[in-house]
This record gives structure tokens, C-alpha cells and sequence, in this order.
């Protein structure tokens, strides 16, 4: 797969992901992000899905027309509609979403993981870093192999394909591949290499199938 290197980082391989996904299915007719502020690829999405909605703490103008309708807050208090598809791009492991590092680990992104699936009448799309569990040290985590499990399990309602995603060094012009997940659960995160390994969650509701 050819994948874009405009960006210079996750969503070189995010974003192309995220529109195959739509593309493979044609009864999406709405859709909501979770975490729309900076969305490079909202245009995109608009294109294909007129009924685009967005959720996210910041407003941001660039986005803006692109989504039918726009709500600022807390994903998890807030009332969006149900949508065909619930998809967000590397949102859900920040702190502004609730990551906790003092005593509850994490704890907002099973909240969101839980609306997400209910919020999502046939499809959801997640996509976050992913390797050996670090603090970065900035405004994120890395997902690992302890922290995967309860959020699929906030899923269960779905089919899911997970896949992993690696680059050595993007910066320098090595794209991402595909990799397996023992593969994927080795990866150290480098500060200086920024988000080498992406873990990409895509499923169907169950009653679908």
C-alpha cells in the first residue's frame, strides 16, 4: 500500500485506513468523530459522508465545515446521535480525555470505549499508539498489551479487526508497515522518533453480519 508522507507522522497510516474502511462500505450515511479538533483528514470524510458529526474540548475552525453539526465537551457527558460509524484518530489516549496518572489508570477511556459501541449503529474505527506501555512524557500514552484487552472487551458488541502498524523512522522516510502484534507489543516509544507503532481497531456490529 502506498501511503501518503504529507503529514509526517500516525496519520500517514491513519488516514488512508480510514477511508478505505469507508469506502469498503457503502451504507455509511452518517458518521461521528470523536476528537475532530486538528482533523487533516475531515474534507475527506465530508466528501464521502455528508452527515459527519464531531465531538471534541477545543473548537477548531478549519474543521468546522466539514460537520453538519459540532458539539465542545466532555465526549462522555455530552447527548451526540447515533451514527452509522463512530470513528476517532489517535484522540482517546490523551489527557484532555480523561487519562489519569495518578490513581485510576485510564478509567474515562473505558467510559468513552462504552459510548463509542453504543453511539455506533453498524461500524467503529479506533485508531492510538501502541507498544510497550510508556508515558511520554508530553499529553499521551502509549497503549499496550495489558491496556488492549478491557478495551476490546468494551467492544465485544462488534467483530473486530485489529491490526498494527511500524515505521523505524518515519521522519526519515521509512513508511509504515503492517506488523504482527507480537511484533507490535516490542516497540519502545523514542521522543525522537515520535509514534513509531499504531495500533488500528475496525468493527462491524455483530447483528449485522
Amino acid at each position: 500500500m502506498d501511503y501518503p508522507v504529507k503529514y509526517k507522522n500516525e496519520r500517514d497510516v491513519e488516514i488512508p485506513e480510514l477511508l478505505k474502511f469507508i469506502d469498503a462500505h457503502s451504507d455509511i450515511k452518517s458518521s461521528l468523530d470523536v476528537g475532530c479538533a486538528d482533523a487533516k483528514y475531515s474534507k475527506d470524510v465530508w466528501e464521502r459522508i455528508k452527515d459527519n458529526y464531531g465531538v471534541d474540548m477545543r473548537r477548531d475552525p478549519d474543521v468546522l465545515p466539514y460537520l453538519k453539526v459540532f458539539a465542545r465537551g466532555d465526549f462522555v457527558t455530552l447527548d451526540p446521535p447515533r451514527c452509522d460509524l463512530v470513528f476517532s484518530i489517535s484522540a482517546i489516549e490523551h489527557y484532555w480525555v480523561g487519562v489519569d496518572k495518578e490513581d485510576n489508570p485510564f478509567a474515562k477511556q473505558r467510559l468513552m470505549a462504552v459510548k463509542m459501541a453504543q453511539l455506533a449503529k453498524k461500524y467503529v474505527f479506533i485508531t492510538f499508539p501502541y507498544g510497550v506501555a510508556a508515558d511520554t512524557g508530553t499529553n499521551f500514552v502509549i497503549y499496550s498489551k495489558d491496556t488492549l484487552p478491557w478495551f476490546l472487551e468494551k467492544l465485544k458488541d462488534f467483530k473486530l479487526s485489529m491490526r498494527f502498524y511500524y515505521s523505524d523512522n518515519l521522519q526519515a522516510g521509512s513508511p509504515y508497515e503492517d506488523v504482527g502484534e507480537a511484533v507490535a507489543n516490542t516497540v519502545l516509544y523514542d521522543p525522537k522518533l515520535g509514534v513509531r507503532c499504531v495500533c488500528i481497531i475496525s468493527g462491524i456490529r455483530n447483528e449485522i453480519q
